[in-house]
């Protein structure tokens, strides 16, 4: 199993990536990439769940759970808790947000008008 931060920082990247290339004109696009780490952590639920924990256990270990950006492959991928997986999954975290920052500052103003919604 991948620590925390992996599965967050995973979730976040490809959230990250996706609003920017398939929904640029999004508001709050870095809030959407915070929910989506959040989103890749719900299998993780079992281990601060009050009820029904033994269910939502066999639900982390199943194939449904890589609808959580890819939370199960992450787990099978990292059996054992590497700090070095962890490192590569903020470093793609560092390197989503760039692009998508990048791609931000460097659209030309029609392109911002447009995603604005201005009439021209």
């Amino acid at each position: 199993m991948s620590m925390a931060i992996a599965h967050f920082a995973m979730g976040s990247a490809c959230t990250i990536l996706v609003v920017a290339v398939l929904l640029p004109s999004v508001p709050y696009p870095r809030v959407l990439g915070l929910l989506g780490g959040g989103w890749a952590m719900i299998p993780d639920f079992h281990w601060i769940s009050p009820v029904f924990a033994a269910e939502l256990k066999l639900f982390h270990g199943s194939a449904l759970a890589n609808v959580f950006w890819f939370h199960n492959a992450l787990d099978v991928a990292d059996t054992t808790d590497s700090k070095a997986v962890a490192a590569g999954a903020l470093a793609l975290l560092a390197v989503a947000t760039a692009v998508a920052e990048h791609r931000s500052y460097r659209a030309l103003e029609p392109i911002r008008a447009y995603a604005r919604g201005d009439d021209e």
